[in-house]
């Protein structure tokens, strides 16, 4: 949901803008569906678990266009602290305003008797979510053996969509200590200790979201996206508008009778396969419509695309606090109002915050150097 924008190393201009329009979709997605669910309204979905898509072809395109990036650095010095400097931060330099931002506007409601969202306020949540803790799979294990307590960390209430965001971050280590320790060519370095105590802890949720929690093959969703990038790069060239005809045909009927046998919901490895194939048939596609950059298109496009990741943090505590203030009736002018507002709660997160974390990552790349003694050495191991 947070990814760099699409490297165009294997990618054309028209790719570029079918890729931030699907990023972009996704995120309206999901805000679709926190209003239609906050105001009791899920009947206006028309039946399609709208979160759910828009969580998966968030997670297809972080994999897809991490790998990406991965392979555009491929042939420099890039190493794995870069690698970890760039992701945090392209996490973190959005996020923690939000997360501020959040708990700000819920501090006077959360003892509401109205209050929309789950009560898990205060500092223990506060920290737990700050420090990615927020339902870690441990949490979720212990739920399941009915084993509960107060200090198991919850996202920050109005903050539910944050359970992702972990998720993501440590699949971004796991995948970089596999890629840059033990694929990338002469970079098998022996990991120090600090970086083994990083990858355990990362690998727990990876392994966990692969089979079960709550979007139950996340982490599979997320490798289809790499396969996805893979075989981009392994043909570069779009297929013949025949095989790309078939192939689109053949992915949507397969998502479509996989939806009628098992339901709407898109947290499921076959759906996330024929969605991915449905994605990969557009890439393709769009290589023939060479209309596909026209500004019309394209800006509104990078638009919606960066400013994606904020929407995802933001949105759904502004839902919350419109229905506490104005009511639950869902009015057509009201809805409306409300999702310009959040788009517009976005484009100032992004304006103010997000664009801002490539250069704070260079920064960090370039004050904590590959020096002797230094901190960045010690975790390069």
């Amino acid at each position: 949901m947070h990814s760099d924008h699409p490297a165009r190393r294997t990618l054309n201009a028209q790719q570029v803008v079918f890729l931030d329009l699907v990023r972009g979709a996704a995120a309206s997605c999901v805000l679709l569906h926190h209003i239609f669910l906050l105001f009791g309204r899920p009947e206006l979905a028309g039946g399609v678990s709208l979160g759910s898509l828009g969580v998966t072809t968030f997670f297809l395109l972080s994999g897809f266009l991490i790998d990406q990036s991965v392979q555009r650095h491929a042939q420099s010095h890039y190493d794995l602290r870069d690698f970890l400097i760039d992701r945090v931060c392209r996490v973190y330099v959005c996020y923690v305003p939000a997360l501020i931002f959040t708990a700000l506007l819920v501090a006077p409601l959360a003892q509401r008797a109205d209050f929309v969202g789950e009560p898990h306020v205060g500092v223990l949540h506060f920290l737990g979510n700050l420090l990615m803790l927020q339902d870690y799979p441990a949490f979720q294990v212990a739920r399941r053996a009915g084993i509960e307590a107060s200090w198991f960390v919850r996202p920050y209430a109005l903050a539910e969509p944050y359970w992702t965001v972990p998720i993501e971050l440590y699949l971004y280590v796991v995948f970089g200590v596999l890629y840059f320790r033990y694929a990338a060519a002469g970079r098998r370095n022996k990991p120090s200790l600090t970086l083994g105590i990083l990858a355990c802890i990362a690998l727990l949720p990876a392994l966990y979201h692969a089979a079960t929690g709550y979007g139950q093959c996340l982490t599979l969703t997320w490798l289809l996206g790499v396969a996805g990038s893979r075989l981009m790069s392994r043909r570069p060239a779009a297929p013949e508008p025949r095989v790309i005809a078939l192939w689109l045909v053949v992915a949507a009927l397969l998502l479509g009778l996989r939806l009628l046998s098992r339901g709407q919901s898109f947290y499921d490895l076959q759906n996330a396969l024929f969605l991915g194939m449905l994605m990969l048939g557009g890439l393709w596609t769009v290589t023939h419509l060479p209309w596909f950059t026209h500004p019309l298109l394209k800006e509104p496009a990078a638009f919606f695309a960066k400013t994606s990741y904020p929407l995802y943090l933001t949105h759904n505590v502004l839902v919350g606090w419109a229905i506490m203030h104005l009511g639950e009736n869902l009015s057509v002018s009201r809805f409306a109002l409300l999702f310009v507002c959040c788009h517009a709660c976005a484009y100032a997160f992004w304006w103010a915050f997000d664009r801002h974390y490539k250069g704070l990552a260079t920064w960090l790349r370039s004050t904590t150097s590959h020096e002797p003694g230094t901190a960045a050495e010690a975790a390069r191991g």
